[in-house]
């Protein structure tokens, strides 16, 4: 039996020796975990110095520009300072000083679910340095959310929220943030670059009659050459009994060149059910070329793909593992694309290509 790897390989050249992945699959890209929403911190409260943080590590060494956030609910909005502060690290909490005398801007006014960017003057940081984004209202209470990011996004996480409620600190909470910082003009996410930080929403129910009877991911341009064995699909809320699907891929002309078997949900209600789907001829993709692979409804019945939430395209580009190189594709009666959405489906691949060396199975 296999085990399922997940890839967090660089898209880049392979260099020097070989390295194999014993009994195991590498997904392309990450498999995501699961159903989420968004996680947020409410603000309410002046006299007790209400707080939100997120803490994480500075992903590269440079200069700082901006930080990028996002409000969720606005009940009454009022000015907010933001500030990145330096993080004892004995407690883990925020210090109270300033990372750098620039590290600090104010937002006058705000809307709900809308993405901010705080502008400092540019200011010198290290890679490594453990740091927080800390938000409190300036000098009069309002009520209002900021957006933390998502809850079990993924299966790892890059840093963690806090909040200072009732002049205490929370406890802390595992976070893949929905924030960003742009270091030598370079916009990447808190910590860790190249993960996703959306959240799991559902796609439309779809089946074999409607106008888009396929729901999947295209792959502008591969991060790898390889073998894929297998296609892996995250169901989300529907896979009811008697519903038929089966996986596919396509190359750049549209042409199918792999497929699945024709499987059923087995259960009255799979929810959040995930599939390991083997191909009947495996296929070797090519790095830098492009691929749609899709999960086909084959009868009347309804089957749902999960799909990660970016919320746009300018946001996938920056907080997402590809960047927003891969992204949702739907196929059937007039077949569309959208940038802003990345569906649970992906390659599992066995094998990689390392260059003169040939395939390394990963067995």
């Amino acid at each position: 039996m296999r085990r399922i790897l997940t890839a967090f390989l660089l898209a880049g050249p392979l260099l020097g020796q070989l390295q194999e992945i014993s009994r195991a699959y590498l997904s392309y890209p990450t498999i995501y975990g699961q159903n989420s929403s968004i996680i947020t911190c409410i603000l309410n409260d002046v006299a007790a110095n209400d707080m939100c943080a997120m803490v994480f590590h500075m992903s590269a060494t440079g200069n700082v520009t901006d930080v990028g956030w996002r409000t969720g609910t606005v009940t009454s909005s009022q000015s907010l300072t933001i500030r990145l502060e330096t993080v004892d690290s004995g407690t883990g909490l925020p210090t109270g000083t300033l990372y750098h005398a620039n590290a600090t801007a104010t937002r006058a006014s705000l809307v709900a679910n809308t993405e901010y960017s705080e502008t400092f003057t540019a200011f010198g940081a290290n890679k490594g340095d453990l740091v927080a984004l800390v938000f409190q209202f300036t000098d009069t209470a309002g009520n209002l959310q900021v957006v933390y990011g998502a809850n079990l996004s993924h299966y790892i996480y890059w840093g963690y929220g806090i909040t200072k409620d009732a002049g205490a600190w929370g406890s802390k909470s595992a976070r893949s943030h929905w924030a960003s910082i742009t270091v030598d003009g370079v916009e990447r996410p808190l910590g860790h670059p190249g993960f996703a930080d959306g959240y799991i929403t559902t796609s439309t129910n779809y089946n074999s009659g409607s106008t888009q009877n396929e729901y999947g991911i295209r792959i502008a341009s591969s991060a790898y050459t390889g073998r894929a064995a297998a296609i892996y699909w995250y169901a989300a809320t529907t896979c009811a009994a008697g519903s038929a699907y089966s996986g596919r891929i396509y190359d750049s002309t549209g042409t199918e060149i792999g497929a699945t078997a024709v499987y059923n949900c087995a259960e009255t209600s799979a929810s959040a059910a995930r599939f390991t789907m083997p191909l009947l001829t495996p296929v070797v993709i090519v790095r830098g070329m492009q691929y749609d692979v899709t999960m086909r409804a084959e009868n009347s019945s309804n089957i749902t793909t999960a799909r990660m939430n970016f919320g746009s395209q300018a946001r996938m580009a920056v907080m997402a593992e590809y960047g927003d190189g891969i992204y949702q594709v739907t196929k059937g009666s007039g077949g569309t694309t959208d940038r802003a959405y990345r569906p649970a489906v992906l390659l599992l691949l066995d094998a990689i290509y390392v260059g003169s060396g040939g395939f390394v199975v990963t067995q």
